[in-house]
């Protein structure tokens, strides 16, 4: 205690004080904060003439964290007077989403986009190849499909890319025909590079011979898993039949007649003769 006395014209008065001496410094950092994933969270004293130590490193008054846990601040003075102040960070619904791997499909083929595992109450938002709200999509085109989903006011996204194969290409012709009654015979060929071969008679070589008119198609498969068909019809028509009599015999210079026969001799037919000497 201080007290003082004081005497005017006769007359006195007397006052005191009390004076308690301490060592603690008054601080603060400011309240616990709550933050979405990816943000900051700044705390700062306004308290001067100090050195700081933080609990999370840093010698200044303010200090910025990005995790979660509790963050500290202890202050001394050059007369060895100390304080300190603790605040708390909390990392608000901290989500984690996932589209997966990304997708191959084939030309004309989609492919359904959705988060893994599934999750309710939240807005999203699809961007880049395609635009949705939807929570699933179904991707047709080829590019980069972005998915934002905000819950809570936090947001979150993540990326896929889906890549569309060509369809392979197989070509069994024109339509074409055989002659009935020759014996003749055709082969249809799917040409070679496909990983498999479905004809609709369920073979499955690249070649397939035929000798009967129908409508015949095969089904070929790519290594990307991509499929092509290719239909072919084969018509038929009557063979026709050639007969120019027995073997001749002549003597030297002599000639012998060889005649195609009348009943070929029509408009629209033609014929080429071959011998050992033309």
């Amino acid at each position: 205690w201080y007290w003082v006395k004081a005497t005017i014209n006769g007359c006195t008065d007397t006052d005191s004080v009390y004076i308690k001496t301490s060592t603690n410094l008054s601080v603060n950092i400011g309240k616990d904060t709550t933050i979405c994933p990816g943000q900051t969270a700044t705390f700062k004293t306004t308290l001067t003439g100090v050195t700081y130590a933080w609990s999370v490193g840093g010698a200044s008054n303010t200090k910025s964290v990005t995790t979660a846990g509790k963050v500290w601040l202890d202050v001394v003075d050059a007369g060895g007077c100390a304080g300190s102040d603790t605040a708390e960070v909390f990392i608000k619904n901290p989500l984690t989403i996932g589209l997966g791997a990304d997708k191959s499909i084939c030309q004309g083929d989609s492919v359904k986009l959705e988060l893994s595992p599934a999750r309710n109450k939240l807005n999203y938002t699809w961007s880049g190849a395609q635009a949705s709200t939807d929570s699933v999509v179904m991707a047709k085109t080829a590019g980069t499909y972005t998915l934002t989903v905000d819950s809570a006011g936090c947001t979150f996204n993540d990326a896929i890319d889906v890549i569309v194969n060509p369809l392979p290409i197989v070509n069994l012709g024109v339509d074409t025909f055989l002659c009935v009654g020759a014996g003749a015979t055709i082969t249809l060929d799917a040409g070679a590079g496909f990983t498999t071969y479905k004809w609709d008679n369920n073979s499955a070589l690249q070649t397939r011979s035929i000798n009967a008119a129908g409508t015949y198609s095969v089904l070929v498969s790519d290594a990307n898993g991509c499929e092509g068909k290719d239909t072919i019809v084969v018509d038929s028509k009557t063979a026709t039949v050639l007969a120019l009599g027995g073997d001749t015999t002549i003597c030297p210079a002599g000639s012998a007649v060889i005649k195609v026969p009348t009943a070929l001799q029509v408009a629209g037919a033609s014929w080429e003769w071959v011998n050992d000497n033309t």
